[in-house]
């Protein structure tokens, strides 16, 4: 059974907070209003801002929301669960799902609420973790006993056996794809974040800041690339059949 994520960042400034805004920033552009759901401590509600006129962060959690609120008052924060929007129908342009989706109970009944909330042809931004990239980014567990990220190899294992013991799903690019299509999405673009080292090396920065330099130049080569770390997905409403 998955369990609920923990915040990654908190000021927008962290090396895997900015990364994976690198990617979603180009899909920014006009925007007039923004949903950051799963926002936890705010991190990317704060780069959000930056392109949209009005940008609202929600979390199902009262502790996230008193942080976010606590550090950066300057911005619109609420308790909420993206299961249950508490939004009228069409109410903004763009919805960004950052490393959220692995941890929701029903991603369809999720997706769905999304779609109600989406303004026609808006946009949907995703990250989710890769089943490509070879370490598992979430703990698992066996028995009683929590194992720690990374995990070697345990991410490519089939779905029928990791589905025992992972607390956070990971995704396949095409099984992304055919999910959103079901949902009523359209997918427009699918790329890929490199490895962040994030919790590696942190005590040998130096070592850290080598590791992530070269991790940068070998990931944008293509057939490397789809071995990232997490998936980012753009997709577009499109109309209930």
């Amino acid at each position: 059974m998955v369990e609920l994520g923990k915040p990654t960042g908190i000021s927008g400034k962290e090396y895997g907070v900015l990364k994976r805004f690198e990617k979603i920033a180009p899909s920014l552009n006009n925007v007039q209003k923004i949903l950051d759901i799963g926002c936890g401590y705010g991190a990317y509600t704060k780069l959000l801002k930056k392109y949209g006129k009005v940008v609202v962060g929600i979390d199902i959690s009262q502790e996230c929301i008193f942080e976010a609120r606590l550090q950066h008052p300057e911005l619109t924060f609420f308790v909420a669960s993206g299961e249950f929007l508490p939004f009228k129908n069409e109410s903004f342009e763009v919805v960004c799902l950052i490393e959220v989706l692995e941890h929701v109970q029903n991603e369809s009944s999720f997706l769905q609420e999304i779609h109600r909330v989406l303004r026609p042809n808006g946009k949907l931004i995703i990250t989710v973790p890769n089943k490509f990239f070879p370490f598992e980014t979430h703990s698992i567990k066996i028995g009683k006993k929590i194992l720690e990220p990374p995990i070697p190899f345990f991410s490519w294992l089939p779905k029928q056996i990791r589905k025992s013991f992972e607390r956070a799903r990971i995704y396949h690019p095409k099984g992304l794809k055919a999910l959103l299509k079901k949902c009523n999405f359209k997918t427009v673009m699918i790329d890929y974040v490199p490895p962040v080292f994030e919790g590696i090396f942190s005590n040998k920065p130096v070592l850290q800041d080598f590791f992530r330099k070269v991790t940068n130049k070998l990931f944008s080569i293509s057939l490397i690339k789809p071995f990232g770390i997490s998936i980012v997905t753009i997709a577009r409403k499109s109309h209930v059949k």
